[in-house]
């Protein structure tokens, strides 16, 4: 009885198997391919029979005629070498991929010869003719699924330069990929529009640059929106402003030549209901692989995108173009992923700001960009080069300024500005301007593991320390004065002093330098009369040294000391001082004798040495 019930359960299973083998054959059967030419006829003598049915019209109709026939079953339309022209829009339904043979154009018309039919604005829409026709029906994703246009070889998606019209909208769609094709002569509008969609591939494409016409809307290559009632401008009919949101759209290895704005959002979308707020972020975008070259505004100008993924773009401006903008712009953005990104001709690398609505949806609130530490640190390792800012502002903050390990041999005047505009937005820039100046050219030296600064006659008015990093070299021209600012140097001790030997990025570090493992190979050397001048600042000194090695001081007149050493040396070895004249000392309070050069250790119990970084272990 047993082995009856088991024959009879194999034979079912058997049964089960073949008939769903065999339904799956009939839906592959059912999916059909058509090869066509631009001489090819509507596969429907009803389009034929029409008055509307002319020369300028034809492959329009011929194409949507075969777009119908695939509706129910799916398949694919091979479009031979040809131009086709076309006035009206080409409605692509679901499980329909439309191959482009190499020669293929695509050419956007007006003309449609009859009054009966108007041209339209969509070269293409993602969706069936028979979903189109429907009213506001269609909504979250609900329109074509797994539907593609792909060019192979040189294929040319030629808008005409017909005012306002874009070549391919995907609005509420899934499993979309447009690749290979080179958009052209765009004139406003976009070459793809794609809104509330998801599962979305740009790739491998090519978008020309077009005619300029204001506004945001019309100078984007790619736009991605929000589909929401107060900020969509698609007027299908069809269409739900439902408030959906794109996610999972990938734009890769595409090329964009001289786009307003390469790929980018107008309109955040920010509702209130019972009191709360719900912002209506785009998620899952990624842009990598892509080439922007000459674009006008901006490359990407992000609005309202959670965590996008912005990898291994090449962004280049030269000409007309060059630093005319940003190589991005995020506004309301969260926590993007900035990484393998090179930038250069640009004004500012990346640039983030507040998203909020200007004309339709004005009245939304506005969302901050949030750039948390781990984003920041991506976005600062992008690799940059000639721009007009060297750091990225979100709203007046600046959160991170970029560097270069190649850079390390600079000239300074009394003129120079800060390295990279480094702390030109200090509330005390104006009065502390030559320390924060030289203090920028030092940590851009440490970063760079060392380097040369070369400083041209003039006087220098110091205020804080200026501390110097390993693997410097100083040399003071014939007519250099460094002067100390001030009535007092015995507020803090980073004030004390004219220049520390230390690195940078250990001023106001507490116990962190021990030993001789402070700055080292260090040379300071003037050439013809060079000064180092106390002015007569209570209790300031010239140079402090402590727990470094390998130190040379040459060719310097030090000046003008009240109460305190010219030089504090301390803790440290292998020091050299030669060629320097030490002149002009005024006692403190008729009492205080001190040595030009104090040679010490840095035992806090002397109270000799009492900066915080030091160890204060009794180095000898």
């Amino acid at each position: 009885m047993k082995r009856k019930w088991k024959l009879w359960m194999i034979a079912f299973v058997l049964f089960v198997m073949t008939d769903i083998m065999m339904q799956s054959n009939r839906a592959e059967a059912k999916k059909r391919t058509f090869t066509l030419s631009s001489k090819t006829i509507p596969c429907s003598s009803s389009y034929r029979q029409k008055p509307y049915y002319n020369k300028k019209t034809k492959q329009y109709y011929m194409i949507n005629s075969y777009m119908r026939r695939l509706s129910t079953t799916g398949g694919t339309l091979k479009l031979k070498k040809g131009t086709y022209k076309i006035p009206g829009t080409i409605y692509v339904p679901s499980n329909v991929k439309i191959v482009c043979a190499n020669g293929v154009k695509i050419k956007k018309t007006k003309a449609t010869g009859t009054k009966k039919v108007k041209s339209t604005k969509f070269l293409c829409q993602m969706i069936s003719e028979e979903k189109a026709s429907g009213k506001q029906n269609t909504g979250k994703y609900a329109a074509s699924k797994n539907a593609s246009i792909q060019g192979n070889g040189k294929v040319i998606f030629d808008m005409g330069n017909v005012n306002g019209a874009t070549a391919v909208f995907v609005g509420h769609a899934s499993g979309i990929t447009v690749s290979g094709v080179r958009f052209r002569n765009k004139k406003g509008g976009s070459y793809i529009w794609i809104e509330g969609s998801k599962n979305i591939s740009v790739r491998q494409c090519v978008f020309e640059r077009k005619k300029d016409v204001s506004g945001l809307k019309n100078r984007m290559a790619v736009r991605l929106e929000t589909s929401n009632q107060t900020t969509s401008d698609f007027s299908g009919k069809w269409y739900k402003k439902d408030n959906t949101v794109n996610k999972k759209v990938k734009i890769e290895n595409n090329q964009f030549l001289g786009a307003d704005v390469g790929i980018g959002t107008t309109k955040s979308v920010v509702l209130e209901k019972n009191k709360q707020t719900k912002e209506y972020y785009q998620k899952s975008i990624t842009i990598a692989a892509n080439t922007f070259t000459n674009t006008k505004k901006a490359p990407i100008y992000a609005v309202l995108w959670k965590k996008p993924t912005i990898k291994k773009n090449v962004v280049k401006r030269n000409g007309a173009e060059k630093r005319a903008s940003a190589g991005m712009f995020g506004f309301g953005v969260e926590e993007p992923s900035f990484t393998a990104n090179q930038i250069s001709g640009c004004s500012y690398a990346v640039k983030f700001d507040r998203a909020k609505n200007s004309g339709k949806g004005k009245k939304f609130p506005s969302v901050m960009s949030v750039i948390g530490v781990t984003a920041a640190n991506k976005i600062a390792a992008t690799k940059v080069d000639d721009l007009s800012h060297y750091y990225v502002p979100n709203e007046t903050a600046r959160i991170l300024y970029f560097r270069n390990r190649t850079e390390k041999n600079f000239t300074i005047t009394t003129a120079t500005e800060p390295y990279q505009e480094k702390y030109t937005d200090a509330s005390d820039y104006t009065k502390r301007k030559v320390y924060y100046t030289l203090m920028s050219y030092m940590e851009q030296l440490e970063y760079a593991g060392g380097g040369t600064i070369t400083v041209k006659a003039g006087n220098y008015e110091v205020t804080n320390n200026i501390c110097i990093p390993s693997n410097v070299t100083i040399r003071m021209e014939n007519g250099v004065t460094f002067t100390k600012k001030g009535t007092t140097a015995t507020d803090i001790c980073y004030a004390k002093s004219i220049f520390t030997i230390v690195p940078p990025s250990k001023d106001g570090t507490v116990k962190t330098i021990s030993g001789y493992n402070g700055s080292h190979d260090v040379k300071i050397i003037g050439t013809g009369m060079v000064r180092m001048n106390c002015a007569n600042v209570k209790n300031c000194m010239a140079l402090v040294m402590g727990h470094a090695r390998n130190i040379t001081i040459e060719g310097i007149t030090f000046q003008n000391e009240y109460g305190s050493h010219f030089m504090e040396l301390n803790s440290s070895c292998n020091v050299t001082i030669e060629k320097c004249t030490f002149e002009g000392f005024k006692v403190l309070d008729k009492k205080s004798y001190k040595e030009c050069i104090n040679v010490d250790g840095t035992d806090l119990n002397t109270d000799g040495f009492n900066y915080d970084w030091s160890a204060h272990d009794k180095t000898i």
